[in-house]
């Protein structure tokens, strides 16, 4: 027998999820300069859910509101200072695994 474990955040899975877990896809274009594509699909049976976009330090940079069962979200980067970031989907208490994107001028 086979055991796995992961760090908070981190997934183990080998297989697709199910419908029933929000799920963050890898942003792009990634590195970024003046905007990023966030994709995200919210789990079955909800309509909205939220996007927290954070620094390497935990701060949070924006927190977007969004809907819709399977989307992305155009964010402005233009803004923000060169560095890596990460965003998180929160729906009905619920929190994904985070995904990281770069900003570079």
């Amino acid at each position: 027998m086979t055991e796995i474990y992961a760090l908070p955040g981190f997934s183990t899975s080998l297989g697709a999820r199910p419908m029933s877990i929000q799920q963050l896809d890898n942003p792009f274009p990634n590195p970024a300069r003046t905007y990023i594509q966030l994709p995200y699909m919210l789990p079955e049976g909800a309509s909205e859910g939220t996007i927290r976009i954070f620094d390497v330090q935990g701060r949070i940079i924006n927190t977007i509101r969004v809907t819709g069962t399977s989307e992305y979200v155009r964010f402005d980067t233009s803004r923000l200072p060169a560095g890596n970031y990460f965003y998180v989907l929160d729906t009905r208490g619920q929190t994904s695994e985070s995904k990281q994107f770069v900003v570079s001028r």
